[in-house]
């Protein structure tokens, strides 16, 4: 792992991380659960920043979007997934998609 991650790894010390070349598909929750266990392994083995890049990611479901985006920002909170995460290369429908998922995840939290 510490190979994988190593090659990962910018000048800046951030660890760039492409949903394409992790997902299985952009249509399934179990896709997106194992990219988000990717993101939170790499935030808690000490990365002081990642950055999940989208790119060549053009069209996901809504349920993909909730499973590794919005359950991010809820684990982590609004203000510290900030600290932690950015999101790159996220445009169109699937920034939309994001958007929403998180609204909804939150209210759901909220409730």
């Amino acid at each position: 792992m510490d190979l994988w991650q190593e090659a990962r790894e910018q000048a800046d010390g951030s660890l760039l991380l492409k949903v394409c070349e992790l997902a299985e598909g952009y249509g399934s929750r179990e896709s997106a659960r194992k990219v988000r266990h990717v993101v939170e392994n790499a935030i808690e083995n000490d990365h002081e920043f990642v950055v999940l890049d989208f790119t060549g990611v053009d069209r996901c479901s809504s349920s993909f979007m909730d499973e590794l985006v919005a359950k991010l920002v809820v684990k982590y909170g609004v203000i510290n997934y900030t600290n932690v995460l950015r999101s790159a290369h996220l445009t169109g429908l699937t920034q939309g998609l994001a958007n929403l998922s998180v609204l909804q995840r939150l209210k759901e939290n909220r409730a």
